[in-house]
């Protein structure tokens, strides 16, 4: 539907007929992300869906759309159920993620990436008050994709804000680090850039869209 305030919505395009008269499994990458690792796995995972469990309300079967594995083209009923019920839908559901979890899971398909593989920045890479003040925020083991959602932003991050005027939330010189000479831009498969107002990451891999 046109003039859809919350873009996440958008990424039910996905699910449409025929888009991009693609086929097979296909890698979903947020731009708001930060590659730290291997990501072979995310394609050799045993699953037709996969995506990254919600880390704000684990104990819930919500699905974090910020890294996801589908078969592009074979579920287009998700789109035309939005659609059709726009409306009713965008009132049952708080958001994109929700609504798209809660159709995968009535096929029986919905499946989470092992928790490590894609750690939340501000809930596993930084260090828990007070000593994010000065610690700087690290990589957990395994890690793959580091995903950011809320505040802050990558950008953000990088300067020591909380985003949207939020202030402070750790010591400024130590997210500094992050691009600088912390154990984040140590690892030797981190590539992240700003570009203008946005952030994008890169991989070398197929079928992976990207969406800011």
């Amino acid at each position: 539907p046109i003039c859809l305030p919350e873009r996440g919505w958008m990424k039910l395009t996905l699910y449409a007929e025929n888009f991009g008269n693609l086929s097979g499994p296909t890698l979903f990458l947020d731009l708001d992300v930060v590659i730290v690792g291997s990501i072979d796995c995310l394609f050799e995972y045993e699953a037709e869906f996969a995506i990254v469990h919600d880390k704000h309300r684990p104990a819930r079967m919500i699905g974090n759309s910020s890294v996801f594995r589908f078969e592009i083209g074979r579920y287009p009923h998700i789109l035309k159920n939005f659609t059709d019920n726009f409306v009713k839908i965008r009132k049952q559901f708080r958001h994109e993620q929700a609504y798209l979890s809660s159709e995968i899971r009535k096929l029986g398909i919905l499946k989470f990436w092992p928790d490590d593989w894609c750690p939340s920045f501000k809930y596993h890479c930084v260090p828990s008050w007070p000593k994010s003040w000065f610690q700087t925020p690290r990589i957990p083991e395994n890690s793959r994709v580091i995903i950011f959602h809320g505040n802050p932003n990558p950008p953000d991050a990088l300067i020591g804000e909380a985003g949207n005027g939020g202030g402070l939330f750790a010591h400024p010189l130590g997210l500094k680090n992050i691009g600088q000479n912390s154990t984040m831009s140590d690892h030797p498969f981190l590539k992240f850039r700003v570009e203008g107002p946005g952030w994008s990451s890169s991989s070398g891999n197929p079928n992976i869209r990207n969406e800011q």
